[in-house]
């Protein structure tokens, strides 16, 4: 009596039908390079100076006192970007 063949595991790109993975020659996204380094800039200068002095707050929070992901997003980054990579095991007195 044979036993019966071990089922194929299906990963999540095969679900999402990638075929396959691999690096190409060519850069189809060229444009993307440029907005990294935008990126980058922006994240320097951001922690150098801080954030803007103005009121920032997306309309959720304006209008209905939700705070949304952005409000905590902001407040993260910087002390990330000043080298200290995780904020919030820091003591705040």
């Amino acid at each position: 009596m044979e036993a019966a063949p071990a089922p194929q595991r299906v990963g999540v790109l095969r679900r999402l039908g990638v075929e396959r993975v691999g690096w190409s020659r060519a850069d189809r996204h060229p444009g993307l390079g440029w907005v990294a380094v935008a990126g980058l800039l922006a994240a320097v200068v951001l922690s150098i100076v801080g954030p803007p002095p103005i009121d920032l707050h997306g309309p959720l929070h304006r209008w209905l006192g939700i705070m949304d992901p952005a409000c905590g997003m902001t407040r993260g980054v910087v002390p990330a970007l000043r080298g200290h990579p995780w904020p919030p095991t820091r003591s705040v007195a």
